[in-house]
């Protein structure tokens, strides 16, 4: 049992037949994968949270890297944001 989009819809997303094609049969493979019994479910919070994690560890391999490419460390970034932010400093060392 096939189902098609209705022209209209084709038409509007620019489809061509090749692409609906393309496209149906992704979606067949979809709902068969997702009517087997033994489909495993992984619940969407999880799978953000999944994510979230992978891009926050590609996110900090690559400051890391960047780090080590340039020859920057974390305490030559500290001292650049000190000498950028001097009334901070100062006020912080004033307390002290």
């Amino acid at each position: 049992m096939r189902h098609f989009l209705p022209p209209s819809v084709s038409a509007f997303y620019g489809l061509a037949a090749a692409q609906e094609r393309w496209l149906r049969e992704q979606i067949e493979i979809a709902v068969k994968e997702a009517d087997d019994p033994s489909a495993e479910w992984i619940q969407h919070e999880v799978v953000r949270a999944e994510r979230e994690r992978a891009a926050l560890l590609a996110e900090s391999e690559h400051e890391q890297n960047s780090r080590i490419l340039s020859g920057s460390s974390a305490r030559a970034d500290d001292r650049r944001r000190q000498a950028e932010h001097p009334k901070k400093r100062q006020a912080h060392t004033a307390r002290a």
